[in-house]
């Protein structure tokens, strides 16, 4: 049997490679409670890969002060978003400086089209490889059609959403000139950032030599699903076309750009302060609005919002923390493990209540209150600033 495959993308914060450890043993926990992998353990069904880019930005910010000045002469970003981000984090090459593994992060991404160039090339050309061998090693005469899902987390929403958008409109069936035209044009960028550290050209490459052939053309595949825990993308978007209208969306819903996925999942728990940031600057994403319910929406059966009420650990924003709530993990079971059936759903969601009394009671308000770490009060003032200023949309 075939195992489907899970992109696993990152949000903020210091990101080595084995970040995604954590949460997806949170994903193994939750499967051991379920007969539905008595017989096909989870890893047999479904395999993850997870997506690392914060050492792009680490590289960068180790370097800031030199890089910078190179940046600004060289004419390739405005000074803007310099003088920002030396606001924000002063001297960033200082390994103590915890601000920047938060802060850098976003300022970087949004601020710096070199910087998130070489992200979403990371991205992008991680997905197709991935993509292509799945395909390359599956026997369609005596297995099922492996199907592909993407969970991001936090400024990881953002990432996946930009990606996704820009895989769906790559010129899958262009000429090769105009193929290597549009990719040469996001490589040359790459070339200033030389100086981070990393052979960046080649995600590019590698994308160019396999656009032609890929599995991966809208016109032959779409993502089954998508989750998007904590979006952050209505806020810090950077294509075209901003996420309601854009690519990343149920093909069964109507807005004008063919659909990259099947269904969509957006997940928001609502002790997460991240959320409270999107609440109070006007950025909360939700399924229901008013773009997708023109083209289809809730008739459409394909675009979810999974509200979720649990504080199992003072870190509500934790992709972890996101994981352990069944109404997650039973919904990526059911859309990605083959084995997992609706009675095992109803079996997971009876495990858990909000109740005092039941084993995963919530924790009292007040241990989230007394220890979210103060640099997101910074951060979801910073970002309200920016949007009133018109920095950011």
């Amino acid at each position: 049997m075939a195992a489907n495959v899970a992109f696993v993308i990152h949000g903020i914060g210091r990101h080595g490679p084995d970040w995604a450890a954590e949460a997806l043993a949170e994903l193994e926990t939750a499967a051991g409670y379920s007969s539905a992998f008595r017989d096909a353990p989870l890893a047999q069904q479904l395999r993850f890969v997870p997506v690392v880019y914060d050492d792009l930005f680490d590289g960068v910010l180790a370097r800031w002060q030199q890089l910078s000045q190179d940046l600004e002469q060289s004419g390739a970003v405005l000074p803007a978003p310099v003088e920002t981000l030396n606001e924000l984090i002063g001297n960033a090459s200082q390994a103590d400086n915890a601000a920047s593994g938060y802060l850098g992060d976003i300022v970087l991404y949004t601020g710096f089209r070199l910087v998130r160039n070489a992200v979403l090339l990371r991205v992008i050309s991680t997905m197709l490889r991935e993509i292509a061998a799945t395909y390359a090693a599956f026997d369609p005469a005596t297995e099922r059609k492996p199907q592909f899902a993407v969970i991001a987390h936090s400024l990881g929403t953002t990432v996946a959403h930009d990606a996704l958008h820009l895989m769906a409109r790559l010129p899958w069936g262009a000429a090769q000139q105009d193929q290597n035209a549009a990719i040469a044009q996001m490589q040359a960028d790459l070339q200033v950032l030389g100086q981070a550290g990393a052979d960046l050209s080649a995600s590019a490459d590698g994308i160019r030599s396999i656009l032609a052939a890929h599995p991966a053309s809208p016109a032959r595949f779409r993502f089954d699903s998508v989750f998007m825990l904590a979006n952050t993308s209505r806020l810090l978007y950077t294509v075209d076309r901003e996420p309601y209208a854009s690519a990343v969306h149920p093909a069964s819903i109507r807005n004008g750009v063919p659909g990259y996925c099947d269904a969509f999942f957006d997940v928001d728990n609502k002790y997460d302060y991240v959320g409270l940031g999107l609440r109070l600057v006007g950025r909360m994403f939700s399924t229901d609005n008013e773009i997708w319910s023109a083209g289809g929406g809730e008739a459409a059966g394909s675009a979810y919002d999974l509200d979720l009420e649990h504080l199992h650990q003072a870190n509500a924003h934790a992709l972890s923390h996101y994981l352990k709530h069944p109404l997650v993990y039973s919904t990526l079971f059911r859309r990605m493990a083959p084995s997992y059936r609706y009675a095992h759903h109803k079996e997971a969601m009876a495990r858990f209540s909000p109740d005092d009394a039941h084993p995963f009671r919530n924790l009292p308000l007040g241990d989230l209150e007394a220890q979210v770490d103060p640099l997101w009060d910074k951060l979801v003032m910073m970002l309200a600033r920016k949007l009133k200023r018109g920095e950011i949309r």
